[in-house]
């Protein structure tokens, strides 16, 4: 670090190389700035491949969902068994639910 732009400018009319690459002189204050609008723009990066990524992914879902749905067979005479219902169903609503699937002869519902 030099201490005042007078030994900076003294140092970047030297033309100092490493490896035969030039080196950057710059004043404090820029360099922070530099790195702080490069940080940003990699966050801001790294957000929008994110947001991409969960927009495909929400995209592919509601794909298969649509899918899984269109080939669901509804077979006369079948038995569908449920797990996880939350505390307060009734055979009514699991009725409800499935009539529009076709007519529910019969609902066994143990609590």
């Amino acid at each position: 670090e030099l201490e005042n732009e007078a030994e900076a400018s003294k140092a970047l009319e030297a033309g100092l190389e490493v490896d035969g690459k030039p080196l950057l002189v710059e004043m404090k204050e820029a360099y922070l700035a530099r790195k702080k609008a490069e940080r940003a723009a990699k966050k801001q990066e790294q957000k929008e491949k994110k947001a991409s990524k969960r927009a495909a992914a929400d995209g592919e879902e509601a794909e298969a969902a649509e899918a899984a749905e269109a080939a669901i067979e509804v077979v006369t005479g079948c038995v569908v068994h449920i797990k996880g219902l939350v505390a307060g169903t009734q055979r009514e609503d699991l009725k409800d639910v499935f009539a529009k699937y076709g007519s529910v002869a019969w609902v066994d519902f143990n609590r």
